[in-house]
């Protein structure tokens, strides 16, 4: 049996801000025509990033974390060291484990 983990939820809980805005990122399960016809904030599904702030879209390369050190990383750098292509547990880990809460 596959064990589940609610990623999108945890993401919500940590400091992770787009590059463009420096805004806080609302993650959720799939950008919809809701989201998009609403036109304000800042959202991600994870791997696409809306900032309607600045009128730009991209992926995870333009958004950062805040590490518990205080540091800032990339979270494109981030998802490939930390395990989100290879292991959902390890990456779910690492994610709740490394990044500040809000």
């Amino acid at each position: 049996m596959k064990k589940e983990f609610d990623i999108i939820g945890l993401l919500n809980t940590k400091k992770i801000y787009s590059r463009f805005s420096n805004k806080p990122i609302v993650f959720v399960e799939e950008i919809t025509q809701d989201i998009i016809d609403k036109g304000q904030g800042v959202y991600s599904d994870g791997m696409t990033l809306l900032d309607f702030v600045e009128d730009a879209e991209d992926d995870i390369s333009n958004m950062y974390c805040v590490l518990k050190t205080g540091h800032f990383y990339n979270m494109e750098d981030f998802y490939a060291e930390y395990g989100a292509f290879e292991d959902a547990e390890v990456f779910f880990e690492n994610l709740k484990n490394l990044i500040a809460d809000k």
